[in-house]
Protein backbone atom coordinates (compact mmCIF):
# COMPACT_ATOMS: atom_id res chain seq x y z
CA UNK A 1 0.00 0.00 0.00
CA UNK A 2 1.71 3.09 -1.22
CA UNK A 3 1.68 6.88 -1.43
CA UNK A 4 0.30 7.67 2.01
CA UNK A 5 0.64 11.44 2.30
CA UNK A 6 -1.46 12.97 5.03
CA UNK A 7 -1.74 15.72 7.58
CA UNK A 8 -3.13 13.17 10.04
CA UNK A 9 0.17 11.32 10.31
CA UNK A 10 -0.29 10.08 13.86
CA UNK A 11 -3.64 8.44 13.02
CA UNK A 12 -2.22 6.65 9.98
CA UNK A 13 0.79 5.40 11.97
CA UNK A 14 -1.60 4.27 14.72
CA UNK A 15 -3.64 2.25 12.24
CA UNK A 16 -0.58 0.62 10.70
CA UNK A 17 0.85 -0.16 14.14
CA UNK A 18 -2.43 -1.67 15.29
CA UNK A 19 -2.28 -4.16 12.43
CA UNK A 20 1.50 -4.57 12.58
CA UNK A 21 1.67 -3.54 8.91
CA UNK A 22 4.77 -2.08 7.29
CA UNK A 23 4.27 -0.21 4.02
CA UNK A 24 6.18 1.78 1.44
CA UNK A 25 5.39 5.47 1.37
CA UNK A 26 6.27 7.37 -1.81
CA UNK A 27 6.71 10.99 -0.80
CA UNK A 28 6.82 14.18 -2.85
CA UNK A 29 9.90 16.27 -2.03
CA UNK A 30 8.22 19.60 -1.45
CA UNK A 31 5.86 17.85 0.98
CA UNK A 32 8.90 16.37 2.74
CA UNK A 33 10.35 19.86 3.14
CA UNK A 34 7.08 21.05 4.68
CA UNK A 35 6.51 17.95 6.86
CA UNK A 36 9.88 16.66 8.10
CA UNK A 37 8.40 15.39 11.36
CA UNK A 38 5.90 13.24 9.46
CA UNK A 39 8.65 11.60 7.43
CA UNK A 40 10.66 10.97 10.58
CA UNK A 41 7.66 9.38 12.32
CA UNK A 42 6.95 7.07 9.40
CA UNK A 43 10.61 6.04 9.23
CA UNK A 44 10.89 5.43 12.96
CA UNK A 45 7.73 3.31 12.81
CA UNK A 46 9.51 0.99 10.37
CA UNK A 47 7.96 2.06 7.10
CA UNK A 48 9.94 2.38 3.88
CA UNK A 49 10.36 5.92 2.53
CA UNK A 50 10.64 6.20 -1.26
CA UNK A 51 10.93 8.93 -3.88
CA UNK A 52 7.91 10.32 -5.76
CA UNK A 53 9.63 13.33 -7.42
CA UNK A 54 9.96 16.79 -5.91
CA UNK A 55 7.03 18.70 -7.40
CA UNK A 56 4.90 15.93 -8.98
CA UNK A 57 5.06 17.34 -12.54
CA UNK A 58 2.66 15.89 -15.13
CA UNK A 59 3.13 14.44 -17.65
CA UNK A 60 6.41 13.24 -16.21
CA UNK A 61 7.61 11.89 -19.56
CA UNK A 62 7.63 15.43 -20.97
CA UNK A 63 10.57 16.38 -18.73
CA UNK A 64 14.16 16.37 -19.96
CA UNK A 65 16.45 13.82 -18.35
CA UNK A 66 18.29 16.64 -16.57
CA UNK A 67 14.98 17.80 -15.09
CA UNK A 68 14.07 14.24 -14.11
CA UNK A 69 17.38 13.89 -12.28
CA UNK A 70 16.85 17.25 -10.59
CA UNK A 71 13.40 16.19 -9.36
CA UNK A 72 14.81 12.96 -7.90
CA UNK A 73 17.97 14.48 -6.46
CA UNK A 74 16.10 17.24 -4.65
CA UNK A 75 13.77 14.68 -3.09
CA UNK A 76 16.65 12.34 -2.21
CA UNK A 77 18.39 15.21 -0.43
CA UNK A 78 15.24 16.14 1.46
CA UNK A 79 14.69 12.55 2.60
CA UNK A 80 18.33 11.95 3.51
CA UNK A 81 18.44 15.09 5.65
CA UNK A 82 15.72 13.55 7.81
CA UNK A 83 16.36 9.80 7.90
CA UNK A 84 20.01 9.63 6.82
CA UNK A 85 19.26 7.35 3.88
CA UNK A 86 18.76 7.77 0.14
CA UNK A 87 15.81 5.72 -1.19
CA UNK A 88 16.40 3.17 -3.93
CA UNK A 89 12.76 3.13 -5.05
CA UNK A 90 11.01 5.70 -7.22
CA UNK A 91 7.42 6.04 -8.35
CA UNK A 92 7.06 8.49 -11.26
CA UNK A 93 4.08 10.86 -11.00
CA UNK A 94 1.09 9.34 -12.72
CA UNK A 95 3.16 6.23 -13.39
CA UNK A 96 4.68 8.03 -16.36
CA UNK A 97 8.06 6.74 -17.49
CA UNK A 98 9.92 5.62 -20.59
CA UNK A 99 13.13 3.79 -21.39
CA UNK A 100 15.24 6.91 -21.00
CA UNK A 101 13.83 7.63 -17.55
CA UNK A 102 14.28 4.02 -16.47
CA UNK A 103 17.89 3.90 -17.65
CA UNK A 104 18.90 7.27 -16.24
CA UNK A 105 16.97 7.81 -13.01
CA UNK A 106 19.35 5.66 -10.96
CA UNK A 107 16.52 3.90 -9.14
CA UNK A 108 14.13 0.99 -9.38
CA UNK A 109 10.80 2.23 -10.71
CA UNK A 110 7.81 0.89 -8.80
CA UNK A 111 4.37 1.06 -10.38
CA UNK A 112 1.35 -0.97 -9.20
CA UNK A 113 -0.76 -3.98 -10.07
CA UNK A 114 -3.93 -2.84 -8.24
CA UNK A 115 -5.20 0.73 -8.44
CA UNK A 116 -7.79 1.62 -5.81
CA UNK A 117 -8.65 4.87 -7.62
CA UNK A 118 -9.30 6.24 -4.15
CA UNK A 119 -8.23 9.70 -5.30
CA UNK A 120 -11.35 9.78 -7.51
CA UNK A 121 -13.93 7.32 -6.20
CA UNK A 122 -13.41 8.14 -2.51
CA UNK A 123 -13.04 11.89 -2.81
CA UNK A 124 -15.14 14.11 -0.55
CA UNK A 125 -16.90 15.45 -3.65
CA UNK A 126 -17.76 11.96 -4.88
CA UNK A 127 -19.16 10.94 -1.51
CA UNK A 128 -21.25 14.10 -1.20
CA UNK A 129 -22.63 13.80 -4.74
CA UNK A 130 -23.46 10.11 -4.22
CA UNK A 131 -25.28 10.88 -0.98
CA UNK A 132 -27.33 13.64 -2.64
CA UNK A 133 -28.16 11.56 -5.71
CA UNK A 134 -29.33 8.59 -3.64
CA UNK A 135 -31.02 10.43 -0.77
CA UNK A 136 -28.74 8.96 1.91
CA UNK A 137 -26.37 10.38 4.48
CA UNK A 138 -22.73 11.06 3.64
CA UNK A 139 -21.77 8.40 6.21
CA UNK A 140 -23.86 5.82 4.34
CA UNK A 141 -22.45 7.00 1.03
CA UNK A 142 -18.89 6.76 2.32
CA UNK A 143 -19.43 3.20 3.52
CA UNK A 144 -21.05 2.21 0.21
CA UNK A 145 -18.21 3.61 -1.87
CA UNK A 146 -15.53 2.06 0.33
CA UNK A 147 -17.30 -1.30 -0.03
CA UNK A 148 -17.31 -0.79 -3.81
CA UNK A 149 -13.56 -0.14 -3.86
CA UNK A 150 -12.72 -3.09 -1.62
CA UNK A 151 -15.36 -5.74 -2.25
CA UNK A 152 -17.81 -4.96 -5.05
CA UNK A 153 -15.98 -3.16 -7.84
CA UNK A 154 -17.30 -0.13 -9.69
CA UNK A 155 -17.43 1.62 -13.03
CA UNK A 156 -16.03 5.03 -13.87
CA UNK A 157 -15.78 7.29 -16.90
CA UNK A 158 -12.52 8.71 -18.23
CA UNK A 159 -12.02 10.59 -21.48
CA UNK A 160 -15.57 9.80 -22.49
CA UNK A 161 -15.20 6.04 -22.04
CA UNK A 162 -16.55 3.80 -19.31
CA UNK A 163 -14.25 1.40 -17.46
CA UNK A 164 -14.67 -1.22 -14.78
CA UNK A 165 -12.47 -1.19 -11.69
CA UNK A 166 -12.65 -4.67 -10.13
CA UNK A 167 -12.86 -5.03 -6.37
CA UNK A 168 -9.43 -4.94 -4.76
CA UNK A 169 -9.95 -8.22 -2.93
CA UNK A 170 -10.75 -9.97 -6.22
CA UNK A 171 -7.38 -8.88 -7.60
CA UNK A 172 -5.19 -9.85 -4.66
CA UNK A 173 -2.29 -12.11 -5.57
CA UNK A 174 0.98 -12.89 -3.90
CA UNK A 175 3.26 -10.10 -5.08
CA UNK A 176 0.52 -7.52 -5.63
CA UNK A 177 1.43 -3.85 -5.30
CA UNK A 178 -1.61 -1.85 -4.21
CA UNK A 179 -1.89 1.87 -4.88
CA UNK A 180 -3.53 4.12 -2.28
CA UNK A 181 -3.29 7.86 -1.67
CA UNK A 182 -4.21 9.40 1.64
CA UNK A 183 -5.02 12.78 0.16
CA UNK A 184 -8.75 12.39 0.72
CA UNK A 185 -10.52 11.98 4.06
CA UNK A 186 -11.81 8.45 3.35
CA UNK A 187 -8.72 6.82 1.88
CA UNK A 188 -7.20 6.07 5.26
CA UNK A 189 -10.38 4.35 6.46
CA UNK A 190 -10.54 2.31 3.25
CA UNK A 191 -6.92 1.24 3.67
CA UNK A 192 -7.57 0.26 7.29
CA UNK A 193 -10.51 -1.93 6.25
CA UNK A 194 -8.40 -3.54 3.55
CA UNK A 195 -5.56 -4.24 5.98
CA UNK A 196 -8.06 -5.81 8.38
CA UNK A 197 -9.40 -8.02 5.58
CA UNK A 198 -5.93 -9.11 4.49
CA UNK A 199 -4.83 -9.87 8.04
CA UNK A 200 -7.97 -11.91 8.75
CA UNK A 201 -7.71 -13.82 5.48
CA UNK A 202 -4.55 -15.54 6.71
CA UNK A 203 -3.45 -15.88 3.08
CA UNK A 204 -1.37 -12.76 2.57
CA UNK A 205 1.23 -10.76 4.43
CA UNK A 206 1.59 -7.00 4.15
CA UNK A 207 5.15 -5.75 3.72
CA UNK A 208 7.20 -3.00 2.12
CA UNK A 209 7.87 -3.19 -1.59
CA UNK A 210 11.59 -3.82 -1.09
CA UNK A 211 11.00 -6.60 1.44
CA UNK A 212 8.43 -8.21 -0.82
CA UNK A 213 10.73 -8.24 -3.82
CA UNK A 214 13.60 -9.60 -1.74
CA UNK A 215 11.53 -12.61 -0.66
CA UNK A 216 11.75 -14.05 -4.17
CA UNK A 217 14.43 -12.11 -6.04
CA UNK A 218 17.53 -10.04 -5.50
CA UNK A 219 16.93 -6.64 -3.87
CA UNK A 220 15.51 -4.01 -6.24
CA UNK A 221 18.14 -1.95 -8.00
CA UNK A 222 18.53 0.82 -10.55
CA UNK A 223 17.05 -0.08 -13.92
CA UNK A 224 14.31 -2.36 -12.59
CA UNK A 225 10.70 -1.52 -13.39
CA UNK A 226 8.13 -3.33 -11.28
CA UNK A 227 4.38 -3.43 -11.70
CA UNK A 228 4.15 -6.69 -9.76
CA UNK A 229 6.75 -8.64 -7.82
CA UNK A 230 7.32 -11.17 -10.60
CA UNK A 231 6.88 -8.73 -13.47
CA UNK A 232 9.92 -6.56 -14.02
CA UNK A 233 11.16 -5.31 -17.36
CA UNK A 234 14.73 -5.63 -16.16
CA UNK A 235 14.60 -9.35 -15.45
CA UNK A 236 12.20 -10.35 -18.24
CA UNK A 237 14.04 -8.26 -20.86
CA UNK A 238 10.78 -7.11 -22.39
CA UNK A 239 10.80 -4.74 -25.34
CA UNK A 240 9.80 -1.15 -24.81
Amino acid sequence: INEIITEDTDEIIKILKEYDAKVTIFVVGNWVDANPDAVKKFHEAGHEIANHSYSHPLPFTSLSIDKVKEELTNTDNAIKSIIGEVPVLFRPPGGGYNQSISENCGKAIILWSIDSRDWDYLSAKKVKNYATANGISEEEAKNKLIDDVLFNGFTYTANGKQYTNPAIVSQLRHGSIILFHDIHPYSGEAAARLIDYIKNSGEFEIMTVSDMIKTEQRPPQAGDVYTYMWETYATKKQNW
